[in-house]
């Protein structure tokens, strides 16, 4: 059966911490090496799960004020792709437009005693509370909404490098920790458009191939799709780096934002098709011998010996429950 938090939670970064190993222990068992696929059956099945499912819960009493910046970066991030997981594993994964909406507007945790929906957590605390991809309003609308203390403010645009929807075009999974989180998201940043999947250059054709992300988020990166195109440079590998250096004409360090000039962006830019189907995969597929799922600093992928209450992702509840 499962309850609401009934104890005295720990602190926000305690919790954060355990929470972070017990998804770790997941991963490690259920998570492709390179992070693209997640055996969803198997981990329905599993004690890390249940153990995992049973921490949730006490999220429901943490006091998240005291976070830094980055303990607040790094917990919500990680708690956004873990409960994508948890809700793919009781609810399975949705099915066509209106299914994918429904699903990331009312699947949701307690946290600290309110409710914070996938929606809430990308377009409300890490997009800065911005208007999201088929949406009219804001997530926070009113000035008295407790969840705006936690809104990411400047929003940092490498996040929908991290965010992990489920979705086989999504970027790989991985566990980001407070003390590192800066940097990985750089990693993060770099490894996506390194990818000719994600981010690729024809020079000869002066085209600029790119993930739907750009275009759904386009006001994360800039005013338009040149500014776009600036933003990326700075994660870009040398090659690709040069390539669009010579593409935009770009010259020099002159008073542009960015360090460069454009002087003749006579670019097209394209996007791919966003690939919707499942990252499911299979544990007995995954390679055998890879290595443990971790971040710099993590100690490994074993879970703690915490306690907890059963939990689920739940719409707009206060339980953590479906």
């Amino acid at each position: 059966m499962l309850r609401a938090f009934d104890g005295t939670a720990r602190s926000a970064s305690a919790v954060a911490n355990s929470l972070r190993r017990h998804i770790l222990a997941i991963y490690s068992k259920f998570l492709s090496a390179d992070g693209t696929a997640v055996d969803y059956a198997s981990i329905a099945k599993s004690p890390e799960f249940q153990e995992y499912s049973r921490q949730t819960v006490e999220l429901q009493g943490v006091d998240l004020t005291g976070l830094s910046r980055d303990e607040t970066l790094a917990l919500f991030i990680n708690v956004y792709n873990a409960l994508v997981i948890h809700g793919h594993v009781e609810l399975g994964k949705p099915q066509g437009t209106w299914a994918r909406l429904k699903f990331f507007s009312n699947v949701a945790y307690n946290i600290g005693g309110l409710t914070f929906s996938l929606n809430d957590i990308e377009q409300g605390v890490l997009r800065g509370n911005k208007v999201g991809p088929g949406e009219l309003r804001k997530r926070f609308r009113s000035t008295s909404d407790p969840r705006l203390r936690f809104v990411m403010s400047p929003m940092d645009p490498r996040i929908h490098f991290a965010l992990v929807c489920g979705a086989k075009s999504c970027p790989p999974i991985k566990v980001y920790a407070p003390e590192n989180v800066q940097e990985a998201l750089t990693l993060a940043a770099e490894a996506f458009v390194e990818d000719d999947h994600n981010f690729r250059i024809d020079e000869a054709g002066r085209t600029v191939t790119v993930s739907r992300i750009f275009s759904w988020y386009k006001k994360d990166f800039g005013k338009d799709t040149i500014d776009a195109c600036h933003w990326a440079m700075q994660y870009l590998p040398p090659g690709k780096k040069a390539a669009m250096q010579r593409l935009l004409n770009l010259v020099g360090e002159a008073s542009s934002s960015w360090g460069w000039n454009c002087i003749s962006p006579a670019v097209s830019l394209k996007y791919f098709e966003y690939n919707w189907g499942s990252n499911t995969g299979s544990s007995a597929a995954f390679a055998k011998a890879k290595p443990t799922a971790k971040v710099p600093g993590e100690s490994g992928a074993r879970a703690g010996s915490d306690s907890g209450s059963g939990a689920r992702p739940q719409p707009k509840a206060q339980s953590n429950k479906l």
